[in-house]
C-alpha cells in the first residue's frame, strides 16, 4: 500500500535522522548490491564540461558524492533535492566544505523553478520517480532545465505505477 505524501514525507524523515553519516559512507564505498550498481553507473557517465547536476530524492546526497568524486573539480554546480528535511540538514552537514552545492528542500516539481533553464547536464534519479504524484508534470518541467547534452540516470521500481 502506498503511503500518502504525508506518511512518506514522516518516514522519510524517521530513516536519515539516526546514523546518517554510516548509511553515507556505506552507500557511497559500495561496490555491490544495489547502491553499488548505482555507483557504477555513476562513475561511467561521459565527462560533461562545466557539469551542472541534478540529484532528484537525494536522500544523504551519497550518489552526487560519487558523481563529484569522479569530476574533481570540473563542476560547475550541483542540486541536491529532497522533500525530506533529515535528509537535507543531513547533506548539508556532508558538503558543507564544497562550493556551488545548492541543497533544496522541497517538493522536486516545485524545486524546478529554482534552477536555471537548458542547465543541468546529469539528472540522478534513484528510488526517486515512483514518488512523483504527478511523474508527467514533473518530467514536463524538467524538460526545460536540461541542457543541450544531457544524461538521465533513473533507477526505480514499480510497486505503485
Amino acid at each position: 500500500m502506498k503511503l500518502s505524501p504525508k506518511n512518506k514525507k514522516k518516514q522519510m524523515n524517521e530513516k536519515y535522522k539516526y546514523n546518517a553519516y554510516e548509511m553515507f559512507k556505506r552507500n557511497f564505498n559500495s561496490k555491490v548490491d544495489l547502491q553499488g550498481w548505482r555507483n557504477g553507473l555513476v562513475r561511467k557517465l561521459p565527462k560533461f564540461n562545466k557539469l551542472v547536476s541534478a540529484d532528484f530524492g537525494c536522500g544523504l546526497g551519497d550518489k552526487t558524492a560519487v558523481l563529484l568524486d569522479s569530476y574533481k573539480k570540473e563542476f560547475k554546480k550541483a542540486y541536491l533535492i529532497d522533500f525530506s528535511s533529515s535528509a537535507t540538514k543531513n547533506v548539508i552537514k556532508f558538503f558543507v566544505d564544497k562550493k556551488n552545492i545548492i541543497v533544496i528542500n522541497n517538493d522536486a516539481t516545485l524545486a524546478l523553478k529554482e534552477i536555471e533553464d537548458n542547465s543541468i547536464n546529469v539528472a540522478l534519479m534513484f528510488g526517486f520517480l515512483h514518488e512523483i504524484a504527478d511523474r508527467e508534470k514533473f518530467l514536463r518541467a524538467l524538460k526545460y532545465k536540461l541542457a543541450k547534452d544531457f544524461i538521465i540516470l533513473v533507477s526505480d521500481n514499480e510497486l505503485y505505477y
